[in-house]
């Protein structure tokens, strides 16, 4: 994999940690891009301190939105008897990290001309968390 340098690289990405305020909602990281990028560029997906997610277009540029609860709502079976856990559902596979990351920086996939592109963000700044007491976190499958 080679890493490009595009123009927006450099901008000043950032994150804030959030918590929903009903019951299944979870919690989660809020990842910012604020940026515009010419229209031959498609953000696809972003990796960030063991996450992956999708990017999307948002107002002020764009966002991924990672849950970090998953699957502490699920009932697991624990037994001496392998047969009574077999019907545990197994563990999701997370995405492969294409990158090696530091704890304030990003991995981005994106396209340019239909072309996937690959490039690290750097200097990643955390915000305040925020809380959202009566709305599930948009985005990703919530």
């Amino acid at each position: 994999m080679t890493l490009s340098t595009p123009s927006f690289a450099s901008v000043a990405a950032h994150y804030n940690t959030y918590v929903a305020g009903v019951q299944g909602g979870g919690t989660g990281i809020e990842f910012y891009i604020p940026t515009e990028v010419a229209t031959t560029i498609t953000m696809e997906k972003i990796f960030f301190r063991e996450s992956a997610g999708k990017v999307m277009k948002s107002n002020t540029g764009y966002v991924a939105r990672f849950r970090t609860d998953k699957g502490l709502d699920q009932d697991v079976v624990m037994s001496n008897n392998a047969n009574e856990e077999a019907v545990n559902t197994p563990p999701v596979v997370n995405d492969t990290f294409p990158f090696n990351l530091t704890n304030d920086q990003a991995g981005l996939i994106y396209k340019d001309n239909g072309i996937v592109k690959y490039c690290i963000l750097s200097n990643i700044k955390e915000r305040d968390s925020k809380a959202y007491p009566q709305q599930l976190p948009r985005g990703n499958g919530y």
